[in-house]
């Protein structure tokens, strides 16, 4: 009766082997594309904070032009001389 039950649950360690084989390849590809995925957003961040710079650097070359000047140290001088300016950093 014992060797008709062994018989009977012979198979069992090949389906256990199999799920868990299947189960180990579903987390490591998970991580893999976790992975790109993270890689490929930092790059995005990468690429978008160099157009931001650049555009700040054509704006301000924009604005630096010799007919602004005047407007602009106007408005530096009154920062610099105003302690209440809503722009200027809190001591």
């Amino acid at each position: 009766m014992r060797l008709a039950r062994l018989r009977e649950e012979s198979g069992q360690s090949l389906i256990l082997g199999t799920f868990s084989v299947l189960a180990l390849l579903l987390v490591t590809a998970f991580s893999i594309d976790v992975g790109l995925a993270t890689g490929q957003k930092a790059n995005l961040q990468n690429a978008v904070d160099a157009a931001a710079l650049a555009g700040s650097i054509a704006l301000c070359a924009l604005i630096w032009t010799p007919a602004y000047r005047p407007f602009i140290d106007h408005a530096g001088v009154r920062y610099l001389s105003d302690p209440t300016h809503p722009a200027r950093p809190a001591a």
